[in-house]
C-alpha cells in the first residue's frame, strides 16, 4: 500500500463525530478486502440528538477468526478514526484554511485527524497487509471505532459486542512514538441552567455591547486548557462587573467539540447609551493589558422592540459555578503524582452554548489515577451536584441540571509486564528509543483495560499544540517507524505467538 497516497486520501474525508464515519469508512473496506481479511461492520445504535446515525465499526481479522468468550488470544490494533470539528478554518494556515485539504510539508503530513487516529489507524492496517498471508498463530484484529472524539465511544460497544477477544491490544494514539501505560481518568459533565427570559424591554439599557475573543484551540487535557476563548470573555465580563458600569447579559457563547475547547467564544451586553465611552475606555484598557485575548468590541442599538434578557440570576449562577469549580480544583490540588502534567487532578471550563431559554455548560475532570477510583469519582460527582444544588436553592427563577456524559475507568499496564517489555524490544528494534510513560489524554485504552485486556497507548505525532489543535500534522518519518513497530509486534505476538 502507498502510505502518503492512502493518508492523503483518508485526511480528505469528513469524519466529524456528530456526523459519524461512514464515508471513511467506505473507503476503507476495499483496502481490507485486499489484503484478505474477514470483515465484520457494526452500525454503533444510539440515541444522541445531535449526532448522525451513521456511526460504525469496522473490524478486520485476519486469522483464526473463532472468537471464544473464554479465551483471550491474539493482537487487537485499533484507533477510532473520528475527530473533533475544525474550529475556525483560518487557523489552518499551514493549508491555505481548508482542514480538509492535507498536505506533506517539510517532512510532516497535514490534515484534521493526521495525528489523532486517522493515520494511525493506516499504519496499523499496512502492517497487517505484511502478515496477512503468513501462518499466523494468533489472530490479528485490526479495527477502527466512531465516537473516540465523543461520549458515543464506539470501543466501548465494539467490547460488548464480544466480536473480538483479544490478549493484548494497542490503541493508537498520538504519544511521541513513546509507549503510554497509564493515563488520567476523565469525567465530563453537561450542566444545563433553566429559565424563563421573558424581559424584552430594555428601559435605558439600549445600547449593545458584544465582546468576542479568539484562542488557539486545543485538547481539554492540555496543561493550558483552562485558557481559551470562553475564559477570555468571562474574564472581560468579571472586569466590567467590577467596575461601576450598569450592564445586563443578553447572550453567552463559546463551545466547540467535547474534547477541544473553543477557539470562538463572545458576549453580549446592554448599557445604557450615557455610558457608551466608559465601556470604550473599559474595553480599551482592558484588550491592552490582554493582547493575548484578541478581544475584539461591536456596538449596536436594541431597536424599537427591545431585547430578550437573560435574567439577573442567569449571570449570577455562572459566576457562582465557577467560584464553585476553584475551590474543588483547590481541594483537588492537594494530592501529586509524578509524570503527569500538571502532576495532579484538573476541573476544565470548556463551554457555553445558549438556547432559548437555558445555558448549557460543558466541564471537564482530569483525574491522577490515585482519585480515579470508581467510588471517589462516585464521591466527586456528588460533591459538584450538591454544590450546584446549594447554589440553585439560592435562586427563584431558574432550575439546574447536571448529567454526567463520559466517565472512563483507571487505566494502568505494568511496565514490567512481558508486553510492554517485550514491545519496548520491538520499538528498540524499530529504531526508536523505547520510553514507557504516562499521558493527560484520556484514550480508548481505558475501557479495554477494565476489561482485564492487557493495554498500552501508542502512535506517531504529539499529542500537546497539535492535537485538536489547526495545522494537525504527523512527521512522515514517524508513521513509517510505527508501521515497523506495528510489524514487530505482530510478529511477536501472533507469529511467534508470544
Amino acid at each position: 500500500m502507498d502510505l502518503l497516497a492512502h493518508a492523503l486520501k483518508l485526511l480528505e474525508l469528513k469524519s466529524i463525530s456528530e456526523e459519524g464515519d461512514e464515508e471513511l469508512v467506505n473507503y476503507l473496506i476495499p483496502l481490507f478486502e485486499q489484503i484478505g481479511a474477514r470483515l465484520v461492520l457494526q452500525q454503533v445504535p444510539h440515541s444522541m440528538g445531535d449526532h448522525a446515525k451513521r456511526q460504525y465499526n469496522l473490524i478486520g481479522i485476519l486469522g483464526d477468526d473463532l472468537v471464544d468468550s473464554r479465551t483471550k488470544k491474539g493482537l487487537l490494533l485499533t484507533s477510532h478514526v473520528d475527530t473533533a470539528s475544525p474550529g475556525n478554518a483560518a487557523d489552518w494556515n499551514k493549508l491555505g484554511g481548508n482542514p480538509w485539504a492535507p498536505a506533506l510539508l517539510e517532512g510532516g503530513v497535514y490534515g484534521l485527524g493526521a495525528a489523532s487516529g486517522k493515520l494511525d489507524f493506516l499504519c496499523k492496517l499496512i502492517a497487517g497487509a505484511t502478515y496477512a498471508k503468513h501462518g499466523l498463530k494468533q489472530p490479528i484484529y485490526i479495527v477502527a471505532t466512531c465516537g473516540g472524539e465523543s461520549p458515543l465511544a464506539g470501543c466501548k460497544y465494539l467490547i460488548q459486542s464480544g466480536a473480538v477477544n483479544p490478549k493484548y491490544v494497542l490503541v493508537g494514539a498520538p504519544t511521541g512514538l513513546n509507549i503510554v501505560n497509564a493515563q488520567k481518568v476523565q469525567m465530563s459533565f453537561a450542566i444545563r441552567i433553566s429559565f424563563v427570559a421573558v424581559e424584552r424591554d430594555a428601559q435605558e439599557f439600549n445600547a449593545k455591547i458584544f465582546v468576542s475573543s479568539r484562542s488557539k484551540s486545543c485538547h481539554v487535557a492540555h496543561p493550558k486548557a483552562e485558557k481559551n476563548a470562553l475564559s477570555n470573555v468571562l474574564f472581560f465580563l468579571d472586569q466590567l462587573r467590577a467596575s461601576p458600569i450598569q450592564h445586563k447579559l443578553f447572550s453567552l457563547h463559546g463551545a466547540s467539540s467535547l474534547n477541544k475547547t473553543p477557539d470562538n467564544a463572545s458576549a453580549g451586553v446592554v448599557v445604557p447609551s450615557k455610558d457608551l465611552d466608559a465601556v470604550r475606555d473599559r474595553f480599551r484598557s482592558i484588550s491592552s493589558n490582554h493582547r493575548d485575548c484578541f478581544f475584539e468590541m461591536r456596538l449596536g442599538g436594541t431597536g424599537d422592540r427591545g431585547i430578550r434578557l437573560l435574567p439577573a440570576e442567569v449571570a449570577q449562577a455562572v459566576v457562582a459555578i465557577r467560584e464553585e469549580l476553584d475551590q474543588l480544583n483547590g481541594d483537588l490540588a492537594s494530592h501529586h503524582e509524578e509524570g503527569f502534567d500538571p502532576p495532579r487532578s484538573k476541573i476544565t471550563f470548556s463551554g457555553v452554548s445558549q438556547g432559548r431559554d437555558c445555558l448549557d455548560l460543558l466541564l471537564h475532570f482530569h483525574l491522577v489515577p490515585e482519585f480515579g477510583g470508581a467510588d471517589i469519582k462516585k464521591e466527586l460527582e456528588a460533591d459538584l451536584k450538591a454544590r450546584l444544588a446549594k447554589i440553585v436553592h439560592n435562586y427563584r427563577t431558574i432550575s439546574i441540571d447536571c448529567r454526567r456524559l463520559i466517565s472512563t475507568p483507571k487505566f494502568y499496564t505494568d511496565p514490567k509486564s512481558t508486553f510492554v517489555q517485550t514491545l519496548c524490544a520491538d520499538l528498540a528494534s524499530s529504531g526508536v528509543e523505547p520510553i514507557v510513560r504516562s499521558s493527560n489524554n484520556c484514550s480508548e485504552a481505558a475501557y479495554f483495560s477494565e476489561r482485564g485486556y492487557e493495554t498500552v497507548a501508542f502512535g506517531a505525532g504529539q499529542d500537546e499544540d497539535n492535537m485538536n489543535c489547526p495545522n494537525e500534522q504527523v512527521r512522515l518519518d514517524d508513521l513509517h517507524a510505527s508501521i515497523r513497530f506495528y510489524e514487530r509486534a505482530i510478529e511477536a505476538f501472533c507469529v511467534r505467538g508470544i
